[in-house]
């Protein structure tokens, strides 16, 4: 249940915000900027269509300091781009349990290219708010390798979200030092494994020429 507005207003003082999040917008370029130690994601675009994100620069590493993350987006680019971060350095997102499910609205023809991933808790992230589903994800010649990064591939999803995450390709994706696993398929995220709503993965192709 979402919180009344007087509730929301009540805690919302010490809320972190996201640092740059276009909504609901057509034709979105972020190009040739540094971010530095931003309060929470930093570059999250939310039920847009046709966004292209390229030669950025991420480096933060506070608290769910993710790097990029298209929530319920359409045909997105994420190309050149460097992160270094205290969480997940791309997230595809499409929305949390109920509020996900109401607004079916997948992350759909994401391409990812030429990204460099050192520290975070996962390099290419498929989650963990999903509940919508994402399809056609398409990430090549990327380079992940840092001590502090957790994850390179990653999906995290549990039953009290669910969602259908399908065509996921991953192509020349050099992995050099990852501190748990190059590749994580989490179905019990934050001990989630109770609820109704199955996930799926299907299609998750990994190659290396």
């Amino acid at each position: 249940m979402c919180p009344s507005a007087k509730e929301y207003s009540a805690k919302a003082h010490y809320l972190r915000p996201q640092f740059i999040q276009p909504y609901r917008c057509q034709n979105v370029l972020i190009e040739g900027v540094t971010i530095t130690n931003s309060p929470m994601w930093e570059i999250h675009p939310v039920l847009c269509k046709n966004v292209t994100v390229q030669k950025v620069t991420i480096n933060s590493h506070g608290p769910n300091n993710d790097g990029c993350d298209p929530e319920s987006c359409t045909d997105v680019l994420i190309k050149d781009c460097s992160f270094n971060t205290g969480d997940d350095c791309i997230a595809i997102k499409s929305g949390r349990n109920g509020d996900g499910r109401r607004l079916n609205a997948p992350s759909q023809n994401l391409i990812i290219q030429g990204c460099i991933m050192k520290d975070g808790h996962g390099g290419v992230t498929i989650g963990s708010e999903i509940s919508g589903g994402v399809r056609n994800v398409f990430a090549e010649n990327c380079h992940m390798d840092s001590p502090s990064l957790d994850h390179a591939l990653r999906v995290k999803n549990n039953a009290m979200r669910g969602g259908l995450l399908e065509n996921l390709y991953f192509r020349n994706i050099e992995i050099g030092q990852v501190a748990h696993a190059a590749i994580t398929i989490d179905f019990n995220y934050e001990e989630g494994a109770k609820g109704k709503y199955i996930p799926v993965v299907r299609n998750f192709v990994v190659e290396w020429s």
